[in-house]
C-alpha cells in the first residue's frame, strides 16, 4: 500500500479504478472505489516519455533449465500421497494401490499428473 494523502484514505488497488473513473468521467463500480483516492496527481508528464527506463536491465536466469534434479518437497510429498488414495481401478476391478518411491520434483509431478488423469478417465467411463 502506498501512504497515504494528507487527511485521507490510503491508496490501494482501488486507487487505480477511482483515477480512471475520474480521468474518462466514468461511474464508480462500488462503494469502495468511490471513496477510493486517485492517484492521477502522479501523472504530470505532458508528452509521453522517449527514453528506455529498462535500458541495461538484465532478466534474472535460473541456475537450472528444470527443477528435474530437485528433491522432491514437503508439499509435493504430501499431494502425491493424497492422490494415491484416489479409487482408480486396477485390472482385478479393486482399487487398492501402493505409491511408488518419489525421490525428486520431476518424479512427484510425473505421479501427480498420471494419477490424476487415470482418476479423471476412470470416472468418465462410468
Amino acid at each position: 500500500m502506498f501512504r497515504a494523502p494528507a487527511g485521507g484514505a490510503p491508496f490501494d488497488h482501488t486507487s487505480i479504478l477511482k483515477t480512471l473513473q475520474k480521468r474518462w468521467d466514468l461511474p464508480s463500480l462500488t462503494a469502495r472505489d468511490a471513496q477510493a483516492p486517485d492517484v492521477g496527481a502522479v501523472l504530470t508528464l505532458s508528452a509521453a516519455r522517449t527514453d528506455d527506463p529498462l535500458q541495461g536491465v538484465v532478466v534474472p536466469v535460473a541456475p537450472q533449465a528444470s527443477p528435474a534434479d530437485v528433491p522432491i518437497s514437503h508439499l509435493e510429498q504430501v499431494y502425491a500421497e493424497l492422490v494415491s488414495q484416489l479409487p482408480v481401478p486396477d485390472a482385478a476391478g479393486g482399487t487398492h494401490h501402493v505409491k511408488p518411491p518419489l525421490q525428486t520434483s520431476a518424479d512427484a509431478k510425473a505421479y501427480i499428473d498420471e494419477r490424476i488423469a487415470a482418476w479423471e478417465a476412470s470416472r468418465n467411463l462410468g
